[in-house]
């Protein structure tokens, strides 16, 4: 859902989306939810840079999740320059969604694989619900900024 917050210095109106597919669309009109995504596909780039280099390499890149599994502009972006490390997008693949979107003689084999991603976090809840259960609920804690203190929940 778009929020439209009107900023009245300078009359200024700015979108605010947790969609990114709201932001593509009004980018070309509205240079701010254009360098909201040029922002965006920058910072996943320095991100797999710095992983590329803490790894000594890569072997896969693999997008997933809303956006990596449905934004074909979004992945072209990404690794637009990212051939110095041997990243190469095929723009059919791509844009098609194909599970492999790299070129054959790409050196890192690039996927789009599918995920259910309401069906990770039920997962991640029941667990960690489990182990409270379990261990007995959660246990007070304490630091120094934060005193000992007793849940405000219990568990039935």
């Amino acid at each position: 859902m778009i929020k439209q917050v009107s900023l009245h210095l300078s009359q200024l109106t700015v979108f605010v989306s947790a969609d990114m597919r709201d932001l593509i669309e009004r980018e070309a009109a509205d240079v701010f939810c254009a360098e909201a995504v040029a922002i965006f596909c920058y910072q996943v780039r320095k991100f797999i840079g710095a992983y590329v280099a803490a790894l000594g390499g890569l072997d896969t890149l693999v997008f997933t999740g809303g956006i990596g599994q449905s934004a074909a502009t979004i992945r072209e972006r990404i690794c637009a320059e990212m051939d110095c490390m041997g990243i190469t997008l095929d723009p059919r693949s791509n844009a098609s969604n194909a599970s492999v979107i790299s070129t054959d003689d790409s050196p890192v084999t690039v996927r789009v694989i599918k995920t259910d991603e309401d069906l990770i976090v039920a997962r991640h809840t029941c667990r960690v619900v489990t182990n409270l259960a379990l261990s007995g609920g959660p246990r007070p804690r304490t630091s120094r900024l934060m005193p000992a203190c007793q849940p405000s929940w219990t568990l039935i």
